[in-house]
Parts: C-alpha cells; structure tokens; sequence
C-alpha cells in the first residue's frame, strides 16, 4: 500500500509517496508568473534484482534538483499518460497515469483543469 505526505508553504510544496519498496518525493515551486512546476525529484528504492546465489536487496537512490517538470497555470492540474525521467548515475523513474496539482487546489478535493503534457497533445 501507498501512503502520501507531504507539506505546504506560500511557494513551495512537496509530496513525498512511501511504498514497501522506498519513496519518492517531489518538490513543487510556484513561480512568479504563477506557473507551479516540479523543480527537484529524489527517491530511495531497495529492490531484489538478481535471483540465486547473489539474490538479495539493492539500494537505488536518486536526487535531480535541476528539473522544470509538470508544469501547469496555478489552479490547473498536470496529467500524462508516461513518462520517463533520467535522474543521473543511469538511473530512470517511470512516470505512469500520472495527474498532480500543488497549489489552489478545488474544493470539491478534485484536480482543476487538466493540462496534458505534451506526448498526449501529439
């Protein structure tokens, strides 16, 4: 199962997901123009790859503060249906059905307008 926190300030934000398997935390900036986007992404995951002999857990941990991802107006929300984002040291995260939205959020505790990200647009 997949819990959230995560917390609000005038500017900033951040989600952090927590699984079984590790965390990924995203830090959302809202900027002058009243653009709020994704500016740095970490994540910790301990997963078995190898069967056998070497079986066992291996750490993967990532940390990209130089990121401009999911970017959408203040009040709307970012969806697309994948993406894969290269985090260094040869390491990707799999975005899948994504849709987020920090930031002036409806009251009805939906998303507001879907913007899609460019892949869904083509």
């Amino acid at each position: 199962m997949t819990t959230a926190e995560g917390g609000c300030q005038d500017n900033r934000a951040n989600l952090t997901l927590i699984f079984k398997e590790g965390s990924i935390n995203f830090m959302f900036n809202k900027s002058a123009d009243n653009t709020v986007y994704v500016d740095a992404v970490s994540f910790n995951l301990s997963y078995p790859l190898a069967k056998g002999l070497f079986a066992g857990q291996t750490l993967y941990t990532a940390n990209n503060k130089s990121m401009h991802l999911f970017a959408a107006k203040l009040g709307n929300s970012y969806s697309c249906k994948k993406e894969s984002l290269f985090m260094g040291n040869g390491l990707y995260l799999d975005v899948d059905q994504d849709r987020m939205q920090a930031f002036n959020l409806p009251k009805n505790s939906e998303f507001g307008t879907a913007e899609p990200c460019a892949a869904d647009r083509a």
